[in-house]
């Protein structure tokens, strides 16, 4: 992991397989001073403030936020309710999990999981998994198409990117 001047923290954003297929997402990867990606829940009230590879801008979040800024509780991927009456940390950056999508078609895309995110009752803790699809036509800038929670607790991105394809 790599602290910057300001304090972000941030981790290699590339993953080799074991059979040696290479990603690198680190294209995707917001700097601070830079809007952040946004993504709705369909058909409910919830949407996500995220990043990829590093915490969200800390002084771009919703004033619901400001609890766990204050608690130094950053992370890559935040939720909060319309109008913005809630917030929840997803998981840590300095936690992140690769794998492959799919071992027999590696050129699906990969995936990056965080854990440790804030309590989620009985459940325990939040995490969330970016599921990079391989799409050569979606360019660096595009945000991620759509996000779900599933099982419950447990939140995922679904980002087709060129930057998915190894």
């Amino acid at each position: 992991n790599v602290k910057s001047d300001s304090g972000k923290t941030t981790h290699g954003c590339s993953f080799t397989s074991t059979d040696g297929w290479v990603y690198d997402l680190s294209p995707l990867t917001k700097p601070d001073g830079v809007e952040d990606y946004h993504v709705r829940f369909e058909k409910q009230q919830y949407s996500l403030t995220l990043n990829i590879c590093s915490n969200v801008d800390k002084t771009k979040l919703e004033p619901s936020c400001k609890q766990h800024l204050q608690n130094g509780e950053l992370s890559p991927v935040y939720q909060t309710n319309d109008p913005g009456k809630s917030c929840y940390y997803l998981g840590n950056v300095d936690k992140p999990k690769w794998e492959v999508m799919d071992t027999t078609n590696p050129r699906k895309g990969v995936v990056l999981t965080y854990t440790d995110g804030q309590l989620c009752g009985v459940r325990g803790k939040r995490s969330v998994s970016y599921h990079m699809i391989c799409a050569n036509n979606f360019l660096s800038f595009e945000p991620p198409s759509f996000a779900y929670e599933s099982p419950i607790c447990h939140y995922n991105i679904v980002w087709p990117t060129i930057h998915a394809c190894p």
